[in-house]
Order: structure tokens, then sequence, then C-alpha cells
């Protein structure tokens, strides 16, 4: 569980470092702010800790996902993360080299 949190501050403060995520938007999250403008990472509808960038322009567009910092959305259990996060250091390996 200690790991758990651990990542959850961890994504929290890389959002809040290249400015996707601000402590209104955090705020927002904890008491389920269905606006998304206030709460852009669910709308109200995930718990708190699961932030993600959004790879959509407002017309519903691909963003140019290379030329932005990229965070993908968590899930809660615990097996399900694994995959995800081996293939994400997977992939972190392939673009260093």
């Amino acid at each position: 569980m200690v790991i758990l949190d651990l990542v959850t501050t961890v994504t929290k403060l890389f959002m809040m470092a290249i400015n996707q995520f601000s402590i209104e938007q955090f705020f927002s999250g904890l008491y389920a702010d269905s606006n998304l403008e206030n709460e852009p990472m669910s709308g109200g509808r995930q718990m708190g800790g699961h932030f993600t960038t959004h790879s959509l322009n407002d017309d519903g567009s691909w963003k140019n996902l290379i030329d932005q910092k990229n965070s993908s959305a968590d899930i809660s259990p615990t097996a399900g993360q694994m995959p995800r996060l081996l293939g994400l250091a997977q992939a972190s390996k392939f673009i260093e080299t």
C-alpha cells in the first residue's frame, strides 16, 4: 500500500510540475466536481490520485503526443497495474536508445 501511495504522490507532483494540474483541481477532485473545467482528469468520476494528460484537443483531434509531456492514468487494482507499468518501463528503454 505504501508503494501505491508513493506512486500517487509522485504522479501528482509530476502533473503539477508540468503545469497540467493545480491545487484547485486537486480539491475539485476530492469533492467530485463534475465540471471538467474544474476537475479535468475525470469530471469527478475517478478516485482521487488518478491523473492523466489529455491526448485529444477540444475539437476531438489528436494532440501531438511527442511534443508534450505525458502521464498515463493509474488504476486501483494492484494486479492490473503491473502489466501497464512493465510496458511503460520497456517503452522508456526504447526511447532512451
